[in-house]
Protein backbone atom coordinates (compact mmCIF):
# COMPACT_ATOMS: atom_id res chain seq x y z
CA UNK A 1 0.00 0.00 0.00
CA UNK A 2 1.80 3.45 -1.24
CA UNK A 3 1.54 6.05 1.96
CA UNK A 4 1.75 9.57 1.71
CA UNK A 5 5.49 10.96 1.70
CA UNK A 6 6.72 12.19 5.09
CA UNK A 7 6.74 16.14 5.83
CA UNK A 8 10.64 16.05 5.66
CA UNK A 9 10.42 14.59 2.21
CA UNK A 10 7.68 17.16 1.34
CA UNK A 11 10.50 20.12 2.45
CA UNK A 12 11.41 21.86 -0.80
CA UNK A 13 14.96 23.15 -1.20
CA UNK A 14 15.91 26.48 -2.70
CA UNK A 15 18.14 27.34 -5.48
CA UNK A 16 18.88 31.43 -6.02
CA UNK A 17 15.70 33.29 -4.82
CA UNK A 18 14.05 36.41 -6.04
CA UNK A 19 10.72 35.73 -4.79
CA UNK A 20 9.66 34.17 -8.09
CA UNK A 21 8.11 30.27 -7.40
CA UNK A 22 9.08 28.72 -10.31
CA UNK A 23 8.03 24.76 -11.70
CA UNK A 24 10.36 22.24 -13.25
CA UNK A 25 10.53 22.64 -17.04
CA UNK A 26 10.79 19.79 -19.20
CA UNK A 27 11.59 19.74 -22.57
CA UNK A 28 9.79 16.55 -24.56
CA UNK A 29 11.02 15.20 -27.60
CA UNK A 30 8.44 13.43 -29.50
CA UNK A 31 9.10 10.03 -31.47
CA UNK A 32 8.64 9.12 -35.09
CA UNK A 33 4.90 10.03 -36.67
CA UNK A 34 4.39 10.92 -32.82
CA UNK A 35 1.97 14.32 -32.30
CA UNK A 36 2.73 17.10 -30.27
CA UNK A 37 0.41 17.07 -27.42
CA UNK A 38 0.45 13.54 -26.90
CA UNK A 39 -0.30 11.31 -23.80
CA UNK A 40 3.02 11.33 -21.75
CA UNK A 41 3.84 15.01 -22.20
CA UNK A 42 -0.04 16.17 -21.24
CA UNK A 43 0.45 13.76 -18.30
CA UNK A 44 3.07 16.26 -17.20
CA UNK A 45 1.40 18.95 -17.85
CA UNK A 46 -1.66 18.23 -16.08
CA UNK A 47 0.40 17.18 -12.91
CA UNK A 48 1.39 20.68 -13.01
CA UNK A 49 5.28 20.51 -14.84
CA UNK A 50 5.73 23.37 -17.45
CA UNK A 51 6.72 20.92 -20.77
CA UNK A 52 8.23 22.16 -24.19
CA UNK A 53 6.76 19.87 -26.74
CA UNK A 54 8.41 21.24 -30.15
CA UNK A 55 7.15 19.24 -33.51
CA UNK A 56 9.92 18.10 -34.73
CA UNK A 57 10.70 16.79 -38.52
CA UNK A 58 10.19 13.42 -38.77
CA UNK A 59 11.55 13.02 -42.48
CA UNK A 60 14.85 14.97 -41.63
CA UNK A 61 16.79 13.70 -38.34
CA UNK A 62 19.43 16.61 -38.45
CA UNK A 63 16.25 19.26 -38.87
CA UNK A 64 14.71 17.64 -35.89
CA UNK A 65 18.06 18.27 -33.72
CA UNK A 66 18.32 21.76 -34.96
CA UNK A 67 14.98 22.02 -33.45
CA UNK A 68 15.49 20.69 -30.15
CA UNK A 69 18.52 22.58 -29.59
CA UNK A 70 16.52 25.89 -30.55
CA UNK A 71 14.24 24.79 -27.98
CA UNK A 72 16.69 23.87 -25.46
CA UNK A 73 19.01 26.90 -25.96
CA UNK A 74 15.91 29.41 -25.81
CA UNK A 75 14.15 27.61 -22.44
CA UNK A 76 17.21 26.09 -20.91
CA UNK A 77 15.13 23.15 -19.47
CA UNK A 78 16.04 21.67 -16.03
CA UNK A 79 14.93 17.95 -17.74
CA UNK A 80 14.77 16.30 -21.39
CA UNK A 81 12.86 13.40 -22.18
CA UNK A 82 13.34 12.04 -25.27
CA UNK A 83 10.89 9.36 -26.78
CA UNK A 84 11.78 6.61 -28.85
CA UNK A 85 13.27 8.75 -32.54
CA UNK A 86 13.23 11.98 -29.79
CA UNK A 87 15.09 10.03 -27.50
CA UNK A 88 17.91 9.82 -30.61
CA UNK A 89 17.35 13.27 -31.18
CA UNK A 90 17.90 14.01 -27.14
CA UNK A 91 21.23 12.53 -27.51
CA UNK A 92 22.23 14.64 -29.83
CA UNK A 93 21.87 17.88 -28.70
CA UNK A 94 24.27 20.08 -26.96
CA UNK A 95 22.43 19.99 -23.81
CA UNK A 96 25.33 20.85 -20.96
CA UNK A 97 24.46 18.99 -17.22
CA UNK A 98 21.11 18.44 -18.02
CA UNK A 99 19.45 15.41 -17.28
CA UNK A 100 18.20 13.06 -19.55
CA UNK A 101 15.39 10.49 -19.77
CA UNK A 102 15.10 8.38 -22.64
CA UNK A 103 12.15 6.35 -23.01
CA UNK A 104 13.01 3.29 -25.59
CA UNK A 105 15.75 5.07 -27.17
CA UNK A 106 16.10 4.00 -30.89
CA UNK A 107 20.10 5.75 -31.05
CA UNK A 108 21.01 2.37 -33.51
CA UNK A 109 18.52 3.94 -36.19
CA UNK A 110 19.52 7.68 -35.87
CA UNK A 111 21.76 10.00 -34.75
CA UNK A 112 25.94 9.64 -34.30
CA UNK A 113 26.22 10.01 -30.41
CA UNK A 114 26.69 6.30 -29.23
CA UNK A 115 27.02 6.73 -26.04
CA UNK A 116 25.20 8.42 -22.82
CA UNK A 117 26.64 11.10 -20.59
CA UNK A 118 26.43 10.03 -16.75
CA UNK A 119 23.32 11.99 -15.58
CA UNK A 120 20.87 9.93 -17.66
CA UNK A 121 18.28 7.43 -16.95
CA UNK A 122 16.73 4.68 -19.75
CA UNK A 123 13.10 3.28 -18.97
CA UNK A 124 12.26 0.21 -21.44
CA UNK A 125 9.77 -2.76 -21.91
CA UNK A 126 10.94 -5.99 -22.32
CA UNK A 127 8.09 -6.52 -24.53
CA UNK A 128 8.88 -3.44 -26.65
CA UNK A 129 8.53 -4.33 -30.46
CA UNK A 130 9.68 -1.53 -32.00
CA UNK A 131 12.89 -1.01 -30.49
CA UNK A 132 14.74 -4.21 -28.81
CA UNK A 133 15.20 -4.05 -24.75
CA UNK A 134 18.84 -5.49 -25.93
CA UNK A 135 19.59 -1.76 -27.53
CA UNK A 136 19.00 -0.34 -24.33
CA UNK A 137 21.11 -2.49 -22.20
CA UNK A 138 24.61 -2.22 -24.82
CA UNK A 139 23.90 1.60 -24.77
CA UNK A 140 24.27 1.67 -20.90
CA UNK A 141 27.36 -1.23 -21.18
CA UNK A 142 29.15 1.16 -23.99
CA UNK A 143 28.68 4.37 -22.01
CA UNK A 144 30.03 2.66 -18.71
CA UNK A 145 27.30 3.67 -16.79
CA UNK A 146 25.66 1.42 -13.80
CA UNK A 147 23.08 -1.27 -14.42
CA UNK A 148 20.65 0.81 -12.80
CA UNK A 149 20.43 3.45 -15.48
CA UNK A 150 18.38 1.42 -17.08
CA UNK A 151 14.87 0.39 -16.15
CA UNK A 152 12.66 -2.25 -17.14
CA UNK A 153 9.11 -0.41 -16.83
CA UNK A 154 5.97 -1.12 -19.33
CA UNK A 155 4.27 -3.41 -21.52
CA UNK A 156 5.09 -2.17 -24.98
CA UNK A 157 7.07 0.20 -26.84
CA UNK A 158 4.66 3.18 -26.16
CA UNK A 159 5.49 3.51 -22.02
CA UNK A 160 1.96 4.83 -21.76
CA UNK A 161 0.36 3.03 -19.01
CA UNK A 162 -0.17 4.44 -15.27
CA UNK A 163 3.33 2.62 -13.81
CA UNK A 164 5.68 3.96 -17.32
CA UNK A 165 3.77 7.75 -16.63
CA UNK A 166 4.69 7.87 -13.13
CA UNK A 167 8.38 6.57 -13.51
CA UNK A 168 8.79 8.66 -16.33
CA UNK A 169 8.20 11.54 -13.87
CA UNK A 170 9.56 10.33 -11.16
CA UNK A 171 13.35 9.77 -13.10
CA UNK A 172 12.97 13.09 -14.02
CA UNK A 173 13.10 14.14 -10.21
CA UNK A 174 16.05 11.20 -9.21
CA UNK A 175 18.30 13.03 -11.77
CA UNK A 176 16.59 16.43 -10.70
CA UNK A 177 17.77 16.53 -7.11
CA UNK A 178 21.29 15.19 -8.21
CA UNK A 179 21.85 18.82 -9.23
CA UNK A 180 21.14 20.05 -5.75
CA UNK A 181 17.27 20.73 -6.69
CA UNK A 182 13.96 19.45 -4.75
CA UNK A 183 12.34 16.19 -5.34
CA UNK A 184 10.14 13.47 -3.59
CA UNK A 185 12.06 10.82 -2.37
CA UNK A 186 9.38 7.74 -3.16
CA UNK A 187 11.83 5.16 -2.60
CA UNK A 188 11.07 1.63 -4.02
CA UNK A 189 7.59 2.26 -5.08
CA UNK A 190 8.54 1.88 -8.83
CA UNK A 191 8.35 -2.17 -8.07
CA UNK A 192 4.41 -1.46 -7.23
CA UNK A 193 3.30 0.25 -10.49
CA UNK A 194 1.97 -2.06 -12.69
CA UNK A 195 -1.28 -0.73 -15.40
CA UNK A 196 -3.90 -0.89 -12.97
CA UNK A 197 -2.35 -1.69 -9.63
CA UNK A 198 -2.06 2.05 -8.91
CA UNK A 199 -5.05 3.47 -8.49
CA UNK A 200 -6.24 6.93 -9.61
CA UNK A 201 -6.47 8.56 -6.27
CA UNK A 202 -2.42 7.48 -6.01
CA UNK A 203 -1.09 8.29 -9.32
CA UNK A 204 -2.46 11.89 -8.60
CA UNK A 205 -0.78 11.53 -5.08
CA UNK A 206 2.76 10.48 -6.50
CA UNK A 207 1.99 13.10 -9.54
CA UNK A 208 2.13 16.70 -7.74
CA UNK A 209 4.24 19.23 -9.25
CA UNK A 210 8.19 20.31 -7.89
CA UNK A 211 8.57 23.91 -6.92
CA UNK A 212 11.69 25.94 -6.83
CA UNK A 213 12.52 29.64 -6.08
CA UNK A 214 13.89 30.95 -8.99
Amino acid sequence: MLTEPTSAAKTQKTIATNGKLSLMKILFLHGWHSVVGGVKPTFLKNAGYEVINPALDDEDFDAAVKTAQSEYDQHQPDAIIGSSRGGAVAMNIESGDTPLVLLCPAWKKWGAVKRLKPNAVILHSRADDVIPFEDSEELVFKSGLREKTLIEIGDDHRLADPGSLVMMRKACKRLFTMLDYPVFDMGNVETKFAGSVCSPNELQMWSRPTYYHK
